[in-house]
């Protein structure tokens, strides 16, 4: 039974590289087709567009296991006189099969750890920043640091720190920008959603995988403008927040700085394009959005007839022909 798992393990891993890098490939196309559409319907379509590889990897195992199930997507052919949709033939004693099952299993294993280690090193950060910070009726904690600084920190449970030197440094009305800026992270769950866009884009290519994830980190922060310019003042009182942030970042020495978490202003003139367009934007939303299924579509299913078709072919290559 540990053996079966291993293996399949080992299978899934090579079927989602070759997924990702069907979806790196069609990324470009992805990223250009969603522009036009808001942050939120963005997030949202750009996290099933990366989830595709490691989904539609276990589908195909799925398939592949069951062919009753899986209709045209395996094609019939014979064995010893046998006609028929079946499961790929593992033939016993072919090394080449048990070696790249056994490699794909070992790196799946090592790949399981890294995630769960990084987890675990999140929730250690962030109950090393409860134990040093203070609560607030506010809904925040204040953490004892000269610099300025709001950020929401953990994944399943996330919470929002504001420094001492940050709430010395704003006024109230600018106080609560920030604070609903941040509240939309943790209602969002960003934090989350930036991790496993981290995760599903792990074998892509680097130049898109880059661009992915600064993607997905853009397009929370744009989020939390919008909720911010929504819920408590006007794109223009939250633009000015931004302008105020870059300054107070600017005026920290250079090895305090902070970039790719909380209140970040290192793309301060993208978000106060994208707060500018806000307004302007409803009109063409619908076609992004339209665009982006039907190319979501297209690529969950050509990656699940394509890697179906493959996978059973290739198994019974290397279980039978290289015994």
């Amino acid at each position: 039974m540990i053996e079966r798992i291993f293996e399949l393990s080992g299978w899934w891993l090579l079927l989602a590289v070759l997924a990702s890098l069907l979806s790196a490939a069609a990324y470009p196309l992805f990223r250009r087709w969603i522009s036009a559409a808001g942050p939120s319907r963005r997030s949202l379509f750009r996290l099933l567009f990366v989830s595709a590889a490691p989904v539609v990897s276990c589908l195909v195992l799925i398939l592949v296991s069951r062919p009753s199930i899986a209709g045209f997507l395996i094609p019939e052919h014979c064995h010893v006189g046998l006609c028929g949709e079946h499961a790929p033939v593992y033939a016993e004693g072919s090394l080449p099969l048990l070696a790249l099952a056994s490699l794909s299993g070992l790196v799946f294993l090592l790949l399981s750890g890294l995630l769960l280690w990084a987890i675990f090193r999140g929730r250690r950060q962030l109950q090393a920043l409860t134990a040093f910070s203070e609560g607030s009726t506010a809904g925040y904690q204040t953490l004892d640091s000269a610099e300025p600084l709001a950020a929401c920190v953990g994944i399943f449970k996330p919470q929002i720190i504001i420094t001492r030197g940050l709430l010395e440094s704003l006024n109230s009305d600018e106080l609560r920008i920030v604070l609903a800026h941040e509240q939309a992270h943790v209602t969002r769950l960003d934090n989350l959603r930036n991790l496993l866009v981290h995760w599903a884009t792990l074998f892509w290519p680097v130049r898109q995988r880059q661009r992915a994830r600064q993607d997905s980190r853009d397009d929370a922060e744009q989020a939390g403008d919008l909720e911010a310019a929504r819920t408590v003042a006007g794109p223009g009182q939250v633009a000015a927040v931004i302008l105020r942030m870059t300054q107070l970042s600017r005026s920290c020495p250079a090895g305090e700085q902070r970039s790719g978490s909380g209140f970040d202003c290192s793309d301060a003139q993208l978000r106060l394009e994208k707060l500018r367009l806000a307004n302007s934007q409803e009109t063409v939303e619908l076609a992004a959005s339209f665009k982006a299924l039907f190319l979501l579509l297209s690529l969950w299913c050509v990656q699940l007839y394509t890697l179906t078709f493959a996978s059973h072919w290739v198994i019974e290559w290397l279980g039978s022909a290289l015994t």
